[in-house]
């Protein structure tokens, strides 16, 4: 800087110069500082004050003051009185020298408001503790170097230590980090060590299990590391999260769930700019007004056209937005009610609306304005419904629903309705004159519960709902009531109280108690125990019954093991697994086993059906059900299946003897009509014989020519068509039904006729038949012709015992309520009185025995009656005996 020619005094004035110009940089400095600085002489003499320090102490201190500041040095607190006030100063100093002389360098810094914020914050952290507690939150303050601090009551509850009995007790972050399950717990010191290093908030939610019990719980942990002199502490709170840890387990860990929180809140959010551009808005806020964020965003206040008015519907002007007002006066705007049109509805909203300001640190002005739109539409339209509720009310009142009065603390009733009129057999008129009083319609046993509730009512302006006995002093009538009550607003002695007639409730629960009793003696009748067990805990708690059944000591208690201890060995296993799935709210929670137990050396049989109750978390915390001793029943039962067995086998075998007997049946009616087929064809042949005989005598004449070939062919082959159709016929008729199938009755009929006749013709009886052929049966037809055959042929025996002259059968098929009837009565005089009502036993005959076997009516009322459902009768007419087949 200086060269070997300069001269000393050169040097001398360029080092005097830099010193003025420093001296007055620093004067300069001194005058900007916003803290006081004054240079006090050795006696206490104010040598120098700079303009801030002038603003403290005045242009002329008190006497005294100075020797005060004196007096605090090096460090210290100052209190100076200005007027009714009390300054209070910071005081820091140092010697130094001044203008030659010793000095003292005194800063002063205004720590008024410091102090005001420290007891304002002493407060709030006082009413933050009790906040924190009734909000169930835990807090603490740890040493981030030695993990050594403190936690308060309500920490060391929600980690399962014990209560330390006092608001805050001395604790170790390891105290907290060694409950953090196995999986979290890296993911938590990782999470801890980020936020101290990056001076960032701590949030974290992770599972603990408790100290106490080993419980699992989701707990939160929010704090941050603050600096705290040389070192760092850790202020924090924990809270549990257990109840909503699902619906938040998306958000957590995040920075989205700001943006969800701002997007989901109900609330209209607006955030404006200091010149009142709107920068971002929420769904809710554009819901509010009906437009989109993307119309809005970016434009000022009055570029939204957006219609707000006051309360009382006149415009609200642009300027007096609550956004635009909080950004003037740099001052939060609450509470500001208004209706704002929302275009998509073409609808107006009430709202409430706050606007905030929000500060940069160190900068006075605003830098944004957050507003707050709450929807409060509904909460208007309730007040408006508030006075038609009042209306509605007065309809209750008179319109006596339920008996309502009035009543004050003198014991009057100064007015009621008609229903609590009429429940006590007075008029309206001396209700309202006050000459009732409810100590006067109280019955005496009920007066102790007015009182109680008209010291609750002192305390609570309203009292529970309670019973009580109106009685009437007209009719002496004892009148149960259900009464709520509740004092007047405003007032400490007149109220009003809702009376319910409990009457018809009492006869109700008089009628269930007895019924219960019934139940209970039903129950005890019928040897069904019951049983109550709590998984929790394992305790299982029996009815007299139960405990009979498996022979519990009286007054024992008992749990699962003696419940299993009971149980037969071979069946502890099964039923141990069958009540751990009934306890799995996948399973359905149901409990259903027939089981042995040993009780005494002896084996009892019991079936037990029980049912469990979850709570929301899916856990099992109730089974109850019944238990009942079988062992006479499963023997009973068992005895009843090897005689069900026997009897069944009894079955099949009459089965297969009636089988034999159809078969049988079948085969008497085979031999019949194979006696009729043999007559019928003798005319055929003798037909047939005769075509053939003709034919060489034609031809030995000279008469046969190809015409009478032809036409003797064809007669031969019309006699031969005829007698493949007796076979075809005959063939049908002797094969056996395999399934029920539908038939036409009438074409049945026709078969065993053409079957039978040939028999009746050679006896020269007729066989007259009237038939409905829309007739339908569903059975079995083959079966169905057999009956007809097997009582045709009872009827030609009789015309030929009988030596009847004029033999008719009458056939008629008809339909007659909804079935099918078919009656074949003859004229050969009728089945005598005596036999009448056996003739369809089976092997009954009046026959020789060479003649008949005695189980053709028998077979065919079987048919009918087992096979197809029907009924066979028979009955004596005039001159013969008529059957009635009804199917």
């Amino acid at each position: 800087m200086f060269t070997d020619d300069t001269s000393l005094s050169d040097r001398l004035d360029d080092a005097q110069r830099r010193l003025a110009s420093c001296e007055a940089r620093c004067r300069n400095i001194l005058r900007g500082c916003v803290f006081g600085v004054v240079f006090l002489g050795r006696e206490g003499g104010l040598r120098y004050a700079n303009p801030a320090a002038e603003a403290i102490l005045g242009p002329a201190p008190a006497p005294g003051e100075l020797e005060a500041l004196l007096a605090a040095l090096p460090k210290g607190e100052l209190p100076l009185s200005r007027g009714e006030e009390t300054v209070w100063l910071e005081v820091t100093g140092s010697r130094s020298e001044w203008e030659g002389g010793e000095a003292w360098f005194v800063t002063l810094a205004d720590i008024t408001a410091r102090r005001r914020a420290a007891a304002e914050l002493a407060t709030s952290q006082e009413r933050l503790e009790h906040a924190l507690d009734a909000a169930g939150m835990g807090s603490c303050d740890m040493d981030a170097a030695s993990g050594e601090g403190v936690w308060t009551r309500q920490h060391f509850l929600i980690l399962g230590y014990p209560d330390p009995q006092q608001r805050s007790a001395p604790a170790s972050m390891a105290q907290w980090q060694q409950l953090i399950v196995g999986e979290d717990r890296g993911r938590v010191g990782w999470e801890l060590e980020q936020a101290r290093r990056d001076g960032a908030p701590f949030h974290s939610e992770h599972r603990i299990r408790r100290l106490q019990n080993g419980e699992p719980l989701w707990v939160s942990v929010n704090g941050r590391f603050v600096q705290s002199g040389a070192g760092a502490r850790f202020i924090g709170v924990i809270f549990d999260i257990s109840q909503r840890r699902r619906a938040e387990e998306e958000l957590r860990r995040s920075e989205l769930h700001y943006r969800l929180l701002f997007e989901t809140v109900p609330q209209g959010i607006v955030f404006q700019d200091a010149q009142g551009r709107i920068t971002s808005m929420n769904p809710a806020a554009e819901a509010i007004v009906g437009r989109s964020a993307s119309e809005l965003v970016g434009k000022r206040a009055e570029e939204l056209e957006i219609v707000v008015l006051h309360p009382d519907g006149s415009p609200l002007p642009v300027a007096e937005h609550p956004s635009l007002r909080a950004l003037r006066g740099a001052l939060s705007v609450p509470g500001v009610e208004m209706w704002v049109h929302n275009r998509r509805e073409n609808a107006y909203r009430y709202l409430v609306v706050t606007a905030v300001p929000q500060f940069r640190p160190g900068e006075a002005a605003p830098f944004q304005v957050y507003t707050m739109l709450q929807d409060v539409t509904e909460q208007k339209r309730a007040k408006e419904r508030l006075v038609e509720s009042e209306s509605r009310f007065r309809w209750l009142f008179e319109s006596d629903l339920i008996a309502i009065y009035f009543w004050d603390t003198e014991g009057r009733i100064t007015e009621a309705n008609q229903a609590f009129c009429s429940m006590l057999g007075y008029s309206r008129d001396e209700c309202r004159a006050g000459r009732m009083t409810w100590h006067e319609v109280t019955d005496p046993e009920s007066h102790p519960a007015d009182e109680r509730a008209l010291h609750e009512m002192e305390r609570h302006r309203f009292c529970p709902p309670y019973e009580k006995v109106f009685l009437s002093p007209k009719d002496g009538r004892r009148v149960p009531a259900l009464v709520a009550a509740a004092l007047m607003a405003g007032s400490q002695t007149e109220g009003i109280a809702y009376a319910v007639d409990l009457t018809e409730l009492k006869r109700v629960e008089e009628a269930l108690r007895r019924s219960e009793t019934t139940l209970k003696l039903a129950i005890e009748a019928t040897g069904l125990g019951t049983y109550d067990y709590n998984p929790e805990t394992g305790t299982l708690h029996w009815s007299e019954i139960a405990r009979r059944h498996y022979q519990v000591p009286a007054g024992a208690e008992t749990d699962f093991d003696f419940f299993i201890g009971r149980v037969h060995p071979d069946d502890r296993p099964r039923i141990a697994e069958l009540v751990r799935r009934a306890l799995l709210p996948e399973q359905g929670g149901a409990f259903d086993a027939i089981y042995r137990i040993v009780v005494d050396g002896k084996e009892r049989i019991l079936s037990a059906r029980g049912k469990t109750t979850f709570d929301e978390q899916g856990r099992a915390v109730r089974m109850v059900g019944t238990c009942l001793d079988v062992t006479e029943i499963l023997q009973t039962e068992k005895s009843l299946k090897e005689e069900t067995a026997r009897r069944l086998l009894a079955v099949e075998e009459l089965q297969r003897q009636e089988r034999l007997l159809l078969d049988q049946s079948r085969l008497a009616a085979m031999g019949e009509m194979l006696g009729n087929i043999a007559h019928q064809w003798r005319q055929p042949l003798n037909t047939l014989a005769l075509i053939i005989q003709e034919v060489p005598r034609f031809y030995q004449g000279g008469l046969f020519s190809k015409r009478y070939l032809d036409q003797s062919v064809a007669r031969a082959m019309q006699v031969i068509s005829s007698l493949s159709q007796m076979i075809d016929g005959f063939r049908s008729f002797i094969q056996p039904d395999v399934e029920r199938v539908p038939f036409a009755a009438a074409v049945e009929v026709a078969r065993a006729v053409a079957l039978a006749e040939a028999a009746f013709d050679l006896l020269r009886n007729r066989i007259l038949v009237d038939v409905d052929p829309q007739a339908v049966i569903v059975g079995y037809p083959n079966e169905y012709s057999q009956v007809i055959l097997n009582i045709l042929a009872n009827a030609k025996d009789a015309f030929v015992e009988r030596q009847v002259s004029q033999p008719v059968v009458r056939i008629r098929l008809f339909r007659e309520g909804g079935r099918v009837v078919l009656t074949i009565a003859d004229n050969a005089g009728g089945i005598p009185n005596e036999i009448i009502g056996r003739i369809f036993d089976p092997y009954f005959t009046t026959k020789g025995p060479t003649q008949g076997t005695g189980i053709g009516l028998f077979m065919s009322k079987t048919i009918v009656e087992r096979h197809m459902d029907g009924t066979l009768r028979a009955r004596n007419l005039a001159d013969g005996a008529e059957f009635r087949i009804e199917v």
